[in-house]
């Protein structure tokens, strides 16, 4: 193998290993709320037994077209303050299911199956027992939302 070969493959094995890095940065975070680094399973355990109200929002960062892309934008910025508006009073997952593992759209089913979710975007609230209490599924309004979080903590 001559010299110019051989540097081709390096330089191919170093844009994998960016790639592959970058990919574990801008991957995005599922509970993006919380900063967390942890997986989804280890994310939904903790939910469950977190003995706090929790509200488990399944979406997208649509990066198709545009007026896809613009009312996923807007649902996600309405949610994810939604869930900020309410930090220290119920645990907030995110799961964005564009970026999801395999293993991870197994137990994706699962949340959703457990939680009677079944379209995107759409948001569980759930009590401190982990039991679901309100499906939101699709657009919502806010100010109803809001006033049915208020009563549980109450």
């Amino acid at each position: 193998m001559n010299k110019r070969n051989l540097g081709i493959l390096v330089g191919i094995a170093v844009l994998l290993v960016i790639v592959v890095f970058a990919k574990g940065i801008f991957k995005g975070d599922p509970k993006q709320i919380s900063d967390s680094n942890a997986d989804l399973k280890t994310q939904y355990e903790y939910i469950k037994s977190c003995n706090k109200p929790s509200i488990i929002v399944f979406s997208y960062d649509a990066d198709c077209c545009p007026g896809t892309k613009q009312f996923f934008d807007e649902y996600n910025s309405k949610v994810k303050k939604l869930i900020k508006d309410y930090e220290g009073k119920f645990e907030g997952l995110f799961i964005n299911i564009g970026v999801l593992t395999t293993d991870d759209q197994k137990l994706l089913e699962e949340i959703a199956k457990d939680n009677g979710a079944s379209i995107l975007p759409s948001f569980v609230i759930r009590d401190a027992n982990g039991k679901p209490q309100k499906l939101v599924e699709g657009p919502f309004d806010e100010k109803e939302v809001r006033k049915f979080m208020d009563g549980m903590v109450k």
